[in-house]
C-alpha cells in the first residue's frame, strides 16, 4: 500500500481490516490486536482456516508450532531475512511436516551460556532493515499459496518446504521440511487420512 497519512503510525492489523473492508464491504473482519507471548495467548485466538504470522520475536514460530500442531491448525510462516523474501512451509499437522521437523533457522545452543549472552548482545543492537521490496514479495507469494490452498487449485510451493526469494538476484531457494517421525513436535501424529495437497 502506497505511504498514506491515514497509515503512518497506526497498527499493522488495524490499516489491514480497513483496507480490506473498504475493497470489499461485504467481506466479514474480525481484529484481533494483541502481544503472543506463551501459549495461553494462543488459545484465546478463534478458529480459522488458516493463520499467517509474520512476526519476529524470538521462539515466536516454535511457539506457533506447537500450538497448531496440538490443535490441528493449518499455518504459513512468511517473513525476510535481510534481503530474501521467505514464505513457508506450510504446515499441515498431520499431512505435511511442520516447522520442528527439520531445522529451518538457526538456534541458541542449549547451555552454552557465553553463546547466548553474545547472541542476545548481538539482538539487542541489530535488527534487519524492513522495506517493501522485500516484505512485498514475500507477502504476495505466501498470499497465492494461501489462496491455492484454501481455493483446492494449482500447486502449494511452500507445502514441505520454505521457500526464499533472493531480490538482489531474482533467484528462488528452498529448504526441504517433509515429516520427520522423529520429530519432537508432530513425530508421534498419525499420518491424517486427508490426501496430500
Amino acid at each position: 500500500m502506497p505511504v498514506h497519512r491515514g497509515r503512518v503510525g497506526r497498527p499493522k492489523c488495524e490499516v489491514l481490516a480497513r483496507e480490506l473492508r473498504s475493497r470489499n464491504s461485504a467481506v466479514e473482519v474480525s481484529l484481533m490486536q494483541r502481544r503472543i507471548i506463551n501459549r495461553a495467548d494462543l488459545d484465546t485466538l478463534t478458529k480459522a482456516d488458516l493463520i499467517v504470522l509474520s512476526a519476529d520475536s524470538p521462539g515466536i514460530t516454535e511457539l506457533v508450532n506447537a500450538h497448531c500442531v496440538t490443535t490441528g491448525q493449518v499455518w504459513l510462516n512468511v517473513c525476510y531475512v535481510n534481503d530474501i523474501a521467505v514464505w513457508g512451509p506450510l504446515v499441515i499437522p498431520g499431512v505435511t511436516g511442520c516447522w520442528a521437523c527439520q531445522r529451518l533457522t538457526a538456534r541458541d545452543s542449549p547451555g552454552n551460556t557465553e553463546l547466548d549472552i553474545l547472541i542476545s548482545r548481538i539482538n539487542s543492537r541489530y535488527q534487519s532493515p524492513s522495506h517493501g521490496s522485500t516484505n512485498m514479495p514475500a507477502a504476495a507469494l505466501a498470499s497465492l499459496d494461501v489462496l491455492k490452498y484454501l481455493g483446492g487449485f494449482g500447486s502449494v510451493q511452500s507445502l514441505n518446504r520454505k521457500v526464499g526469494l533472493w531480490t538482489h538476484e531474482l533467484r528462488l531457494d528452498e529448504q526441504s521440511s517433509p515429516r520427520n517421525p522423529e520429530c519432537p513436535a508432530s513425530g508421534s501424529m498419525r499420518a491424517s487420512s486427508k490426501s496430500s495437497v
